[in-house]
């Protein structure tokens, strides 16, 4: 949801847009950050992106918007400049900001501009690119202090004085005569010890560390679990490559919160604002077929029970309320497990007392359900339209709870993103299972008390 803020900034924008008036629009642009412009730039079509963003002054501002600003719109915009203005923007960005624009550009387009890039620049660049998006190395930053571990703390601190602009200055990573990453010191650590104590004596040597090649949900984790400012990324040899720093994590906290909302819709994994009207159906299409498949599959098994159903027409009646509190059973059910092993709270010699415990939860309002329902049967009809509502109630929400529960953490197992396991699966799983045992039983208790 857009704050009021927000609004009145994108409101402002197109009424200057709108009138011409670009001296205002460009004052405007100048005293708002680079964050809340990359809000309004959600809103702006293709044509306006690229006069607004052209508004900007300043190479320095630009290169920092651009780091703000989403693929599709960054791509939007960069491939209607020329290739040596782009250059000179990627030079101005982070090493990292800059591989991930050029990662998201077409591999022609990419090349040719890292090919305007100084060589130094260009290598830090393209080794960045090398790494996946979504990995420590995709989002860590080559930026960082680190320093000998016999390097006293007053020529430490000459050298931070005459290092220049470092971004996230938190640490500094010291290191023994080989490369390899031995300790931390804090800044906090460094400006109140002795100017001739050795950074040796001040390190932490025990450095929690990832590699390159970590999952960046992982890494957040690690982050967020330790309340670090930063993490190292190290290489096989222990020889440290470049920091995540906290600022990344929240984007990649961010990030996967979205994609996580967005696949709890079944509506694809990237914001809305940003997609084609085509994309948008497209990206829908799969948990919409999910659910049709689903009924169609509850159809077929319910045909095969047409002689019950015309004889006992009112559970015909309930199925809608039936497999609903099945369906949201089974949501809950996946909701808490899903979030469970996304924090880390679900696993090890816990995972099986707890999923147990969930099952039990289950079980026990199916029965609180059942038992509902078989007043609500008595009060429609008779007893018998009670026992007969009150089994397939017990059944479905049984299901619901155990599909909800055990489909997730199979999923884990196959190494497989257990967050696909959400509505539009769930609810198709559970209404073809809560139909396919609800009926089996029902018609097993009607043939029982009519003797057959």
């Amino acid at each position: 949801m857009q704050s009021a803020k927000t609004r009145i900034l994108i409101e402002t924008v197109q009424k200057l847009m709108q009138t011409g008036a670009d001296a205002n629009l460009r004052r405007l642009l100048g005293k708002t950050h680079a964050a809340d412009l990359a809000l309004v730039f959600r809103s702006l079509s293709g044509t306006e992106t690229r006069e607004v963003f052209n508004l900007v002054a300043g190479l320095d501002e630009r290169a920092e918007l651009m780091g703000e600003l989403d693929p599709d719109i960054q791509s939007r915009i960069v491939t209607r400049m020329k290739r040596e203005d782009v250059a000179r923007l990627v030079a101005e960005m982070g090493a990292d900001e800059a591989a991930d624009l050029l990662g998201h550009l077409e591999e022609e387009l990419s090349s040719a501009i890292l090919a305007e890039l100084q060589a130094e620049e260009s290598i830090e660049v393209e080794g960045l690119m090398g790494y996946a998006p979504d990995t420590a190395g995709g989002i860590m930053v080559t930026d960082y202090l680190c320093l000998e571990e016999d390097v006293r703390v007053e020529e430490a601190v000459r050298v931070i004085r005459s290092s220049g602009h470092v971004d996230m200055a938190f640490y500094v990573y010291t290191i023994n005569e080989f490369g390899h990453l031995v300790g931390v010191v804090s800044m906090r650590q460094l400006v109140t010890a002795s100017p001739t104590t050795s950074l040796r004596s001040l390190m932490e040597p025990n450095v929690l560390r990832v590699r390159p090649d970590t999952d960046q949900e992982e890494v957040a984790r690690i982050v967020g679990r330790y309340n670090y400012l930063a993490i190292p990324v190290v290489d096989e040899s222990n020889v440290l490559i470049g920091i995540v720093t906290i600022d990344d994590v929240i984007d990649v906290i961010r990030e996967e919160a979205t994609e996580d909302i967005l696949k709890l819709a079944g509506s694809g994994e990237d914001l809305e604002e940003v997609r084609s009207i085509r994309r948008r159906v497209l990206d829908r299409v799969p948990s919409l077929s999910m659910l049709f498949l689903g009924g169609a599959f509850c159809f077929a098994i319910l045909s095969g029970y047409i002689d019950l159903l015309r004889e006992k027409v009112l559970l015909v009646l309930v199925f809608p309320l039936v497999l609903g509190l099945a369906a949201t059973s089974a949501v809950q059910s996946s909701s808490f497990v899903i979030r469970g092993l996304s924090t880390g709270v679900l696993g090890g010699r816990w995972l099986s007392r707890q999923v147990l415990r969930e099952i039990r939860v289950g079980l026990l309002l199916a029965t609180l359900y059942s038992v509902i329902a078989l007043g609500f049967g008595f009060g429609l009809e008779s007893s018998e339209a009670g026992v007969m509502i009150a089994i397939f109630t017990f059944c479905s929400m049984g299901v619901g709870s155990l599909v909800g529960t055990l489909l997730p953490l199979g999923l884990m197992r196959l190494r497989t993103d257990p967050i696909i396991a959400t509505h539009p699966v769930v609810k198709a799983l559970t209404h073809v299972l809560s139909v396919a045992l609800g009926m089996v039983a029902v018609s097993a208790w009607v043939r029982w008390i009519s003797g057959g």
